[in-house]
């Protein structure tokens, strides 16, 4: 087997080149030939694969066709041979390896969102208490303002007291 074919993106799709599986399983037969007998399988066009033209090839265009994961996996395993096994392994571990990084970035994902619930949660909190703590700091104000009344109203109480009493004892 010669290089296992690359899996890239492609409008959203993870897609295989028909080219690279061609070569990596080996097929002896001319690649137009081989891939209309594989599409004769029922694989439909713009679902499980799509004509992809790259560039020019003397009098014709050369062209190469986009395949699905499943159309890939598929293809593989109508080779009957090991090497077309090897290769759909090889897409059921890329599969694997695609799963769990979109389980690990949604679970990070819901982490952050969790994150940024419970933050907005105590900023309202803390914004709460804040108020709160104004609404205590103006009660103790007018408290302590009141305080110093009652406290001069006492002076004063007890400076006439005292006058009072200094006039009663005559001094």
């Amino acid at each position: 087997m010669d290089t296992l074919p690359q899996i890239q993106l492609h409008q959203g799709v993870n897609t295989v080149s028909a080219r690279e599986l061609h070569t990596a399983l080996g097929v002896q037969t001319d690649f137009s030939d081989w891939c209309k007998r594989m599409f004769e399988y029922g694989f439909t066009k713009e679902q499980d694969y799509s004509l992809l033209k790259i560039g020019e090839r003397k009098a014709h265009n050369k062209i190469d066709y986009l395949l699905t994961i499943d159309t890939a996996k598929e293809i593989a395993m109508l080779q009957r041979t090991t090497v077309g096994k090897q290769v759909r392994n090889h897409f059921i571990e890329a599969e694997k390896g695609y799963k769990q990084l979109a389980w690990s970035i949604t679970n990070a994902q819901q982490n952050a969102l969790t994150n940024q619930k419970e933050g907005y949660t105590l900023l309202q909190e803390l914004e709460r208490l804040k108020q709160e703590n104004a609404d205590v700091f103006k009660r103790m104000a007018a408290i302590k303002k009141r305080l110093k009344a009652l406290q001069n109203d006492t002076f004063n109480q007890l400076g006439l007291f005292e006058n009072n009493t200094s006039q009663v004892l005559g001094q």
